[in-house]
């Protein structure tokens, strides 16, 4: 991800999302509160919860992101 990307503005959806980032820096925003994440840091929530995620450093992040509906 090029610096200030964001992936998407704040949503809501069916399903379970898990995020890891390798390299850099991510802000992930749950419900209102944020979290930096940085370079070893990961997250998984409910896809229901209100989210968004962007790149907040000054250099190129890598993030692993597994998105999934919810199968039950």
């Amino acid at each position: 991800m090029p610096p200030g990307q964001k992936r998407s503005e704040v949503t809501t959806h069916a399903g379970e999302e898990f995020l890891y980032v390798i390299d850099g820096e991510v802000s992930l925003t749950l419900e209102g509160k944020t979290f930096v994440l940085r370079a070893g840091d990961s997250a998984h929530y409910e896809s229901t919860v209100p989210h968004s995620w962007m790149n907040t450093a000054h250099v190129e992040s890598a993030v692993v992101w597994v998105g999934t509906p919810r199968l039950f």
